[in-house]
């Protein structure tokens, strides 16, 4: 099931403790594509092809649309970032709060992406198919 922007704006208000806060949804649309956007290259819902061109993340218009990112990141990562852009005019000290925690929680999904496979070029002209010994 894909996450919505209401339940990322709803995560983000628990996080805020604005709970039931309806001052911030106009502001939230943008905030969560941006965020979205930056999160996309990471999601398990980005395409693995190689195109020419770049990948973009499907925006939403209004908060019940589903999010373009994999819930992981909708879900655990995204409210942090959403949080400190809607409190930086209130609260900059805690906005910058929640942007170290959305940048921790970026940190640690970035180590867990599998590696990529790529092909490893000879520049040595060395055989593949032989088998090189060594006496140590």
């Amino acid at each position: 099931m894909a996450t919505t922007g209401t339940q990322a704006l709803d995560t983000a208000l628990a996080i805020m403790d604005e709970l039931g806060a309806t001052e911030y949804n106009a502001r939230a649309v943008y905030f969560i594509n941006m965020l979205c956007d930056k999160l996309y290259p990471l999601s398990d819902t980005y395409p693995a092809a190689n195109t020419v061109e770049r990948p973009a993340c499907p925006h939403i218009t209004e908060l019940s649309g589903e999010l373009g990112v994999d819930d992981v990141l909708a879900q655990s990562v995204l409210p942090y970032g959403l949080a400190s852009r809607l409190m930086l005019t209130d609260d900059p000290s805690q906005a910058a709060n929640f942007e170290a925690v959305f940048q921790e929680r970026l940190t640690e999904v970035k180590k867990q992406q599998p590696a990529e496979i790529q092909a490893i070029e000879d520049v040595y002209g060395f055989d593949t198919g032989t088998t090189i010994n060594s006496a140590w």
